[in-house]
């Protein structure tokens, strides 16, 4: 009797077993699916990380690029800088010299006036004024008006006529000294325009560079707006 309950559980275990269902295995379609999958993100992943690199080696060589113009911008400045102070240096020069011959023409003038008759009677005694001093217009007007005559008893004076040599050399002196004041004068305003003509060049200069510079930083942005993961050559760089 035991061994025939013990033979009908064998049995059944057997008969329980073979009915058991086993899970499916998975077909190899599902698996190619996902390997493509997984090589599709690996390629996007690559292809990604080289447009990085071009991006960067891009920005390097423009960034390679601006350094040397901007050394060049700063340069510049300090020139600039140097020939607005030398320019300032002329023009105050130039206008003190301006000041300087004016003042030295009314002293001269008020000399002439306080011995105008020794200026109106120097050819009388035999001196005159150098044939280009730009004195001797004002001489003539002075002349015309004074009234006084050049008398015989005023020219055998021998102390006028001493006096008329000595105002006359300090006329001719006067001459001589008032046009080294002018040529001073005309060598400040030569100077004066050809360092603000440097300066206007060195200002067009400054403004190229600036804008070569703003050229170049525009080229490191990258446009990535129709940027496609599966093709490198799909991504537009806007230069």
């Amino acid at each position: 009797m035991l061994q025939k309950t013990l033979a009908l559980g064998v049995c059944f275990l057997v008969l329980a077993g073979c009915s058991t269902t086993v899970p499916p295995t998975q077909s190899g379609a599902a698996i190619q699916t996902r390997e493509e999958s997984d090589n599709e993100s690996a390629k996007q992943e690559r292809t990604q990380l080289a447009a990085e690199r071009v991006r960067e080696t891009r920005q390097q060589s423009i960034t390679a690029k601006i350094k040397p113009l901007e050394q060049e911008m700063e340069l510049l400045a300090e020139r600039m800088l140097g020939r607005q102070q030398k320019l300032s240096n002329i023009e105050l020069q130039k206008n003190q010299l301006k000041t300087e011959l004016e003042t030295y023409n009314r002293n001269v003038n008020a000399f002439m006036a306080k011995y105008q008759v020794e200026v109106v009677c120097r050819e009388a005694v035999g001196a005159s004024l150098s044939k280009d001093n730009q004195y001797s217009e004002d001489a003539k007007n002075l002349a015309t008006a004074v009234t006084m005559a050049c008398g015989v008893g005023v020219l055998a004076d021998g102390e006028f006529g001493k006096r008329v040599i000595q105002v006359v050399d300090q006329l001719n002196q006067a001459d001589r000294y008032a046009k080294d004041l002018r040529s001073q004068i005309q060598t400040a305003a030569t100077q004066l325009e050809a360092e603000s003509q440097q300066l206007e060049a060195e200002k067009a200069e400054v403004s190229k560079l600036t804008s070569d510079i703003q050229t170049y930083q525009a080229h490191t942005k990258l446009n990535w707006s129709h940027y496609r993961s599966d093709k490198l050559s799909d991504v537009e760089v806007r230069v």
